[in-house]
């Protein structure tokens, strides 16, 4: 019989003047040798009892060896492997390094990091839930910018509203 498992991973996004931080995936033991060498965004799981802060901010510094703070929630996704039993749902955090002078030390479970492009990206091996999750932000990084809340679509079409920010000329009675 087949243990049952889910399990919530964090999803660290880092994005910062059009680029994503990315890392190389190497594979351990008790890992999945076919994503070995495919890039990926830093990831790991969600400790049982553990809030989501803290587990963005330990993942950061195990893997990265940087501190980060949470912007916001991104996206929420999941996939199932029944053969394994195993159900991953893969929460999506907007971070940013808290302090740029510290420099990135990719550990054991990376073979190399690199800021790239969506563009660049596009033509990695890529793990299709990376890339789900960079599409997304690529697409919707303005609405980021402008403090959007929320994207909603139906049917390939999007809700949209008027901003009203009197107090900042740029945004203000855009769509």
């Amino acid at each position: 019989m087949i243990t049952q498992t889910l399990h919530p991973i964090a999803q660290i996004v880092l994005y910062r003047e059009g680029k994503f931080l990315v890392t190389k995936r190497k594979v351990e033991h008790d890992d999945d040798p076919q994503w070995d060498g495919y890039w990926q965004i830093p990831t790991g799981t969600i400790n049982f009892g553990e809030d989501i802060k803290t587990a963005i901010s330990r993942e950061a510094r195990e893997e990265l060896g940087i501190d980060v703070e949470l912007e916001r929630t991104l996206a929420v996704t999941d996939k199932v492997d029944e053969e394994k039993g195993w159900h991953g749902v893969f929460i999506a955090f907007l971070c940013k390094q808290t302090d740029l002078t510290q420099p990135i030390t990719i550990n054991h479970e990376a073979y190399e990091y690199a800021w790239l492009t969506y563009d660049q990206i596009s033509q990695l091996k890529v793990i299709p839930s990376t890339m789900d999750t960079i599409r997304f932000v690529y697409t919707n990084a303005r609405m980021y910018e402008l403090g959007a809340l929320a994207v909603i679509e139906n049917e390939g079409k999007y809700l949209m509203t008027k901003i009203f920010a009197p107090h900042n000329q740029q945004a203000h009675g855009k769509w």
